[in-house]
């Protein structure tokens, strides 16, 4: 079978490893022919890589045409927004994400907050702009901190905690004024700060119902403690122990089956994957986000604890038969610690040499992905070529096995200017 995985991170990486392990150790084994596009060094071990950006939409349907591809999975978020599985689907090709009507819950945060509304899901407070003096206006009669976030799709990076009111304007200047993220700040959703644990839900999800994957918490400050700026997330582990056994009743009853009623009633199925960003406040969830893929990096930790194959899901998904489909996850623990570039979020720096990532004898257990790699002037060096570099996964049968699997791996791998938060699962 011909699959395509769109893009090029440590969370395609993930799904690629994945959908090759799967097939290495099915009983009988079967064969897949991977491809990725444009995908990465590390994914070269698994799959053909494709000289095809995620967003270059007509040149990946020609491709997936043209090589007969019978699966295609699309990873960014980009994409999506800009329809791609509307456009495979107009072409008879299966493609697993969701539809451009279904992707506005992440490509644009005040459709998504009415929404919520409407469904009846906890949230905090909000108001959304598209005029900077009102917004200047309404900020100045808050008391910090204050959460200001661009109603497009910002890498991960749109969201500001200002912690006072002159702050809040200055990210409004930012935003709406000198168009930091292009379009992407045009329109902002004020929200009310709220005092709790972040956690990450995903579920695979069609319209037969859903399927929860295991609770992770994200760490998105850069520096150890929460400190510094908002990054696409700097580390990940499961399972989460402060989440109770009925807070996760209220995820389910409280946030997806309402948002996915409000879909159907809205006339927007959804097929894919659909990830709730919660802050928990007294054993209550509060919607944060949604986003409309697999999370990065939540994806490598839910992948390494799925013991049911991955193909299997995608197919049933697509077929909307999830619900028929027995899903199955490790009780194990897994971390995953991500290794950023000098300079990152702002300028990471490119073209650092990598060393130390080569396969180990423990790789069953900690191995690493690749996120921001290429190689050097078409040599086989391994260089930096984005802010999140490379991903390390460790997995236990506790979260402190985990840990010392995966730290202990970093120190083996190097390149000038190396960070990493160490303290990510200790505060589990």
């Amino acid at each position: 079978m011909k699959i395509l995985v769109i893009g090029s991170g440590a969370r395609e990486h993930a799904i690629v490893r994945k959908l090759a392990l799967d097939a290495k150790n099915a009983q009988p084994a079967h064969a897949l022919e991977l491809y990725a596009a444009p995908g990465n060094p590390g994914i070269e071990q698994y799959a053909t890589c494709v000289n095809i950006e995620a967003t270059d939409i007509v040149r990946l349907l020609d491709f997936a045409e043209e090589e007969q591809i019978e699966l295609a999975v699309v990873g960014p978020e980009a994409p999506l927004a800009e329809g791609i599985v509307d456009r495979f689907l107009e072409r008879n090709l299966r493609v697993f994400g969701p539809t451009r009507n279904a992707a506005k819950l992440e490509a644009s945060k005040a459709f998504t907050r009415e929404l919520a509304q409407q469904a009846g899901i906890p949230s905090p407070y909000f108001e959304i702009f598209t005029d900077l003096t009102l917004a200047r206006d309404y900020v100045r009669g808050l008391a910090g901190p204050i959460v200001v976030k661009a109603d497009g799709l910002a890498a991960g990076k749109g969201v500001a905690i200002a912690q006072t009111s002159e702050e809040a304007e200055q990210v409004l200047h930012a935003l709406m004024e000198e168009h930091t993220f292009a379009g992407a700040g045009d329109t902002v959703v004020i929200e009310q700060f709220l005092v709790g644990r972040e956690v990450s839900a995903m579920a695979f999800v069609d319209e037969s119902g859903y399927v929860l994957m295991p609770l992770i918490e994200d760490h998105k400050q850069l520096y150890a403690g929460d400190q510094g700026p908002n990054t696409g997330g700097m580390g990940t582990y499961s399972p989460v122990p402060f989440v109770s056994e009925e807070a996760l009743s209220r995820i389910r009853t409280d946030v997806f089956d309402r948002i996915l009623t409000q879909c159907r009633h809205a006339g927007i199925p959804f097929r894919g994957v659909l990830f709730a960003g919660l802050m928990m406040v007294d054993e209550r969830p509060y919607l944060i986000e949604f986003n409309v893929r697999f999370g990065d990096p939540e994806t490598q930790v839910a992948l390494e604890l799925l013991e049911t194959d991955l193909l299997t899901i995608f197919e049933a998904v697509i077929d909307n038969r999830i619900a028929e489909v027995d899903v199955r996850f490790a009780k194990d623990a897994a971390l995953c610690v991500v290794l950023t570039a000098e300079g990152y979020p702002e300028s990471p720096r490119k073209g650092d040499l990598i060393t130390g990532v080569a396969p180990t004898k423990d790789q069953e257990f900690v191995y690493t992905l690749h996120a921001g790699t290429s190689r050097a002037n078409d040599s086989t060096a391994l260089v930096t070529h984005g802010g999140r570099v490379l991903n390390v996964v460790g997995r236990g049968d506790s979260l402190a096995v985990a840990r010392q699997r995966v730290y202990e791996r970093i120190q083996q791998i190097s390149f000038a200017g190396k960070h990493y938060r160490e303290d990510i699962g200790t505060r589990a």
